[in-house]
């Protein structure tokens, strides 16, 4: 109705602006039927009115949406369904921008359109969505000037964002680099299922999470780890016929550190077997390198310090980036360019750390696994690639054997997704809609 309370012509909504849009029937009025009879054989969804109150109400009429009264309450509840194809935004804020142009046009843009949207039915093969609850829900007075449409709030909302990742490009700070986004689609997951229980749990694996320790038992275990560990590297470094031909250290210093962490900090990412191993490996190839680049000045001898702290900070940067951060490989670095018995080995550094770290880390396995966990994970805490669908049914058509239960509890990584700063891994066979990645790209850029 107008001001001076003449009829309002209805407000019909262009069909090319609401694609892909339909407003079911919410609920269908027996007694509406009983008024219209002529209309009980047509289809419901394109004839019964979705009743609000005695004074207002939508009817779907074909592809046309039509408004056919202008005083709406201050809160309504009906129901809509939207078949979208990967986004819900663009037919779903067309038909909110419309609505909100008829309330500022009957002069009620005091009132807040508020949609939750939530997934519906799993047996459509495309994604249908239900915009559960539109509500119209009072706010206090604002002049037109103060009060900016629905559509100009979502388009200030997507220049935002535009404006963030533009800024995410311009600003170097900001930038990220994630090598396991190359590497864990090529790598698969355990298969521990397949692994018989006591070998399983001495590789770090359990049914059920292990009993808290503590910190006596922790220390003793610690010390029995570390004295095990530089032992048995440096008993068997000794007696390795190669080792001795060339002069090798019974133990590269770097070990005792790598004790410390691998015995006592079992639960931390820098103790585990892949930052264990690829960081000593990443030392030595920077710390010969740099110490061979050194050589060729003849006054290498005066700047090995120098060559000495390059090598530790190319190794560091090197571990950060390949998410391989072991502190003791800084050491090695280190060493392979300052300590003169330790470069006299050149390239022969690889063989002696990689017999002292396979020796350490199985030490670990072994002394962790009594009472602790060790390790957490062989590779990455984050899901690796499942197995194929052929795989599992041949599991499954394997018969029952004892001890099931527990292989079943390892027969892979828990589904999660998870979030971190600039990445986001979904489970496979779990869909994401553009709205729901959205609102995860939000909460990777503020981590």
């Amino acid at each position: 109705m107008d001001h001076d309370g003449s009829k309002k012509e209805p407000c019909d909504l262009n069909a090319d602006s609401l694609p892909d849009f339909k407003v079911l029937p919410y609920p269908t009025e027996p007694d509406w039927l009983d008024a219209h009879p002529d209309k009980k054989d047509s289809p419901t969804s394109d004839t019964i009115p979705i009743t609000l109150n005695a004074s207002a109400h939508w009817t779907y009429c074909g592809p046309l949406l039509t408004l056919e009264e202008s005083s709406l309450p201050s809160s309504f509840h009906t129901w809509a369904q939207a078949t979208i194809n990967g986004s819900l935004l663009t037919p779903l804020f067309s038909f909110l921008a419309y609505v909100h142009e008829f309330l500022m046009a009957n002069n009620l843009a005091h009132y807040w359109l508020t949609v939750r949207a939530t997934k519906g039915s799993e047996e459509f093969d495309i994604p249908r969505w239900h915009t559960d609850d539109l509500f119209f829900t009072p706010l206090p007075s604002q002049t037109p000037s103060q009060t900016p449409s629905l559509w100009s709030r979502f388009m200030a909302e997507s220049s935002r964002e535009k404006s963030e990742r533009s800024n995410h490009l311009s600003n170097i700070s900001s930038w990220n680099f994630d090598i396991d986004r190359f590497l864990n689609p090529l790598i698969p997951a355990p298969r521990w299922n397949l692994v018989p229980q006591p070998i399983a749990h001495f590789l770090g694996y359990r049914s059920k999470a292990p009993r808290p320790l503590g910190n006596i038992l922790a220390a003793f275990w610690s010390l029995v780890g570390a004295f095990c560990g530089v032992a048995l590297v440096a008993s068997v470094s000794k007696r390795v016929p190669s080792f001795e031909d060339r002069n090798a250290p019974a133990i590269i210093g770097s070990f005792g550190a790598a004790a410390v962490i691998e015995f006592c900090a079992v639960e931390s990412p820098f103790a585990q077997p892949r930052n264990a191993f690829f960081s000593q490996m990443i030392a030595c190839v920077v710390g010969v390198g740099i110490s061979k680049l050194f050589a060729l000045n003849s006054n290498a001898e005066n700047y090995t310090e120098l060559g000495g702290a390059l090598a530790c900070g190319i190794t560091t940067a090197l571990m950060v980036l390949t998410r391989t951060v072991h502190p003791p490989a800084g050491a090695t670095a280190l060493l392979a360019v300052t300590n003169a018995q330790t470069v006299g080995l050149g390239w022969f550094l690889f063989p002696v750390m990689i017999l002292g770290i396979t020796l350490m880390i199985s030490t670990a396995l072994l002394v962790n696994n009594i009472q602790r966990r060790y390790p957490l994970y062989w590779w990455t805490s984050q899901p690796l690639s499942r197995r194929r669908d052929t795989d599992i049914e041949s599991d499954n058509d394997k018969p029952a054997q004892a001890g099931s239960q527990y292989e079943e509890s390892l027969t892979d990584i828990p589904r999660r997704l998870v979030v971190e700063r600039g990445e986001i891994w979904v489970p496979n066979g779990v869909f994401v809609s553009a709205e729901e990645r959205r609102v995860l790209d939000r909460i990777s850029a503020r981590l």
